[in-house]
């Protein structure tokens, strides 16, 4: 860790942020489930504690999507992406504190099925972001290990008789249902801060200094268009 602090090169940076993005998410969820046990409200209440931390960490995704929507004005279409993203991620935060999910069970039978339907259609919504941020490697990985932890999560949810039954007492299934719930979006929220994090998005590399500075002395005015362009 001293290391870390003192010999600053890009991979200790790198481990750096990591490292402190991983203590406040774990200090996040730590104080979630904590307020969840000590409020004495059963986490299937409406507006329980665990509810509002999951809501709370929704919110934060949907303000980084607007982050990466003004981020990237100069080209309109990933601008709409992301905003898109910002849209439809405070939809889910909303759901979250007022359940507006459970409005479809008249319409569907089951509000567990819109659920099935999103879980879906995450693998599709991430590989799009992955593409579009033009990810590294570690980002992608990241987001595979939320998405396993959201597929925890729906496998519990449904696993309460409504698709099938797990061998566990229910009020076991009911707080880990709410659990997951809380660490598949945490760990959505993890990878969208390192990602915000990531320097590479927004300086301008290394070999494109290189070869501005190489050009400078034989045109000096095509400096600026290197530096101005994405």
């Amino acid at each position: 860790m001293f290391d870390l602090l003192t010999n600053p090169t890009q991979e200790n940076q790198h481990r750096l942020r990591i490292f402190y993005l991983a203590s406040f998410m774990a200090c996040f969820i730590a104080a979630a489930i904590t307020t969840q046990i000590y409020s004495g409200i059963h986490p299937t209440m409406d507006h329980s504690p665990l509810d509002f931390f999951t809501g709370g960490a929704l919110w934060m995704v949907s303000a980084l999507c607007l982050v990466k929507a003004a981020r990237a004005t100069r080209n309109i279409v990933h601008s709409l992406f992301w905003l898109a993203g910002c849209a439809a991620l405070s939809m889910l935060a909303i759901d979250e504190f007022i359940g507006l999910h459970e409005a479809t069970e008249s319409v569907v039978g089951d509000d567990d099925h819109i659920k099935v339907v999103m879980w879906a259609c995450t693998p599709v919504a991430l590989a799009l972001i992955v593409k579009v941020a033009k990810a590294p490697r570690e980002i992608a990985m990241f987001f595979v290990l939320g998405f396993a932890i959201h597929t925890g999560y729906l496998a519990v949810d449904v696993g309460d008789g409504d698709y099938f039954t797990l061998p566990l007492p229910l009020e076991t299934l009911q707080w880990t249902e709410d659990i997951f719930e809380l660490l598949f979006v945490s760990s959505y929220l993890f990878t969208f801060l390192l990602m915000a994090g990531n320097p590479s998005e927004h300086v301008v590399p290394r070999e494109r200094v290189q070869r501005a500075v190489q050009r400078a002395d034989a045109d000096p005015a095509w400096v600026a268009p290197v530096f101005g362009q994405r």
